[in-house]
């Protein structure tokens, strides 16, 4: 055990300085495998909207990311909710109505064409 106590260390056991690890060592990894330059921020973001559209739920979502509350989730990526939501009631109305394959289609081509507009929104930011 390390005197810090700590789970992730430099070379020589102390605390990793932040600076120095994201200049040192993650931007030449980015450059090695030829990824773009992104900010540790930029990954958390992406890691919690990709949890969030593939379902997971909201409050899981939210202990992962270290959030007190989910309201703040919830504030934060609000615009990968609603494509949740269409799937949420589709779901619900095909457990109550039985499976339309007519509605069904309908409802998966407005979802895709809002997934795409999600999508080219997210890119713009």
């Amino acid at each position: 055990m390390d005197r810090y106590d700590l789970v992730f260390t430099n070379e020589v056991g102390a605390p990793v300085e932040p600076t120095g690890f994201y200049q040192r060592q993650f931007l030449p990894l980015l450059k090695k495998a030829g990824l773009p330059r992104v900010t540790f921020h930029q990954l958390r973001h992406s890691v919690a909207t990709v949890l969030l559209e593939t379902g997971l739920h909201p409050a899981v979502a939210s202990a992962l990311l270290g959030y007190a509350q989910i309201s703040k989730t919830l504030d934060v990526y609000s615009h990968v909710v609603p494509g949740l939501a269409a799937k949420g009631s589709t779901a619900l109305r095909e457990l109550i109505w039985g499976d339309s394959n007519e509605l069904s289609s309908d409802l998966s081509s407005n979802d895709e064409r809002e997934n795409q507009e999600e999508k080219a929104s997210s890119s713009v930011n």
